[in-house]
């Protein structure tokens, strides 16, 4: 083997780890390029967690609010039914108090159904979420 030989070869050899160094430099650039996008991500992310429980806690003050609703138009109607077996009203306020109790299970009826859309919605929306993991 002459010199030129050992030359070429050591020179073919460089060039291969000059390749080899700007691959490995490549893949360095990419990866903190990756964590910085996770970063982003993870940040990101958690500002939608901290929505999420926003919503979940709006979601729960709602409920509660619905609920409290039914349980008063429940003591309204009580009251005016035993208004009503009192009899101690005018047969013209009896009428008008059955107005009133029809009215209050009309309203009563309409809380339901509101309460359970947003519950629908909520479930609706963690179902999606389970899909999503």
């Amino acid at each position: 083997m002459d010199i030129q030989e050992i030359q070429f070869d050591l020179a073919t050899r460089d060039i291969y780890l000059k390749k080899i160094e700007n691959q490995i430099m490549a893949k360095r650039r990419l990866l903190l390029y990756k964590q910085k996008e996770l970063r982003k991500t993870a940040k990101h992310n958690q500002f939608l967690e901290e929505v999420q429980n926003d919503y979940a806690t709006y979601y729960n003050f709602i409920i509660k609010q619905k609920e409290s609703q039914i349980r008063s138009m429940n003591i309204i109607k009580q009251y005016l039914n035993d208004i009503i077996v009192s009899g101690k009203l005018t047969k013209q306020d009896i009428v008008e108090a059955q107005k009133e109790q029809a009215s209050v299970l009309h309203e009563i009826d309409n809380v339901k159904v509101s309460m359970n859309e947003i519950m629908n919605e909520a479930n609706g929306l963690k179902y999606e979420e389970n899909i999503k993991k």
